[in-house]
């Protein structure tokens, strides 16, 4: 009989150990091509929110999110920008705009609903060092990917929310 307890005992133990390490939650997936849906978004006030991608193409895995954003510039020009960061909440260096880096984390929310990606950039003009921090919180409304943004920098704080329908 006490053979048998302890071997109830060791089962007992061995599945609350598997409960633990059981992920809480799956994470949504943002994977798509994505289109900027001008009416549906919200500049913010005054309409001085960060300016939009005309396109975003993400592919994500469980440990890396990669992001490709295409806009076009004040001259009509397309622009492409890529980015890949890891989902672990670790520093990634990603490229930003004219030559810059931005260090850039990414953090699920407790219920894998929403991704929050912040990042820092320094860059300098006119021989002065300028410091951008931002948060960008992606969600998924529907087939649309929603993204609640907010950037501060020596020429104020920005917020918007910018909405992407996924291309079908």
């Amino acid at each position: 009989m006490k053979n048998w307890t302890i071997f109830v005992v060791v089962l007992v133990m061995a599945g609350l150990g598997n409960l633990c390490s059981v992920e809480k939650v799956a994470a949504v997936d943002f994977s798509g091509e994505w289109t900027f849906n001008e009416s549906e978004s919200e500049a913010g006030e005054g309409g001085r929110g960060p300016r939009a991608s005309a396109a975003l193409n993400v592919t994500q895995t469980k440990e890396k999110i990669n992001i490709k954003r295409t806009s076009v510039n004040r001259d009509g020009e397309e622009m492409v920008r890529e980015e890949e960061i890891t989902l672990d909440g670790k520093e990634n260096e990603v490229p930003g705009w004219r030559d810059n880096v931005r260090i850039v984390t990414a953090k699920w929310s407790d219920d894998g609903k929403s991704l929050t990606f912040t990042s820092e950039s320094t860059f300098s003009r006119e021989g002065e060092e300028f410091t951008m921090t931002s948060t960008e919180v992606w969600s998924l409304d529907g087939d649309n990917l929603v993204i609640d943004s907010k950037r501060s920098s020596p020429r104020g704080d920005r917020e918007s929310k910018l909405v992407y329908n996924k291309k079908k």
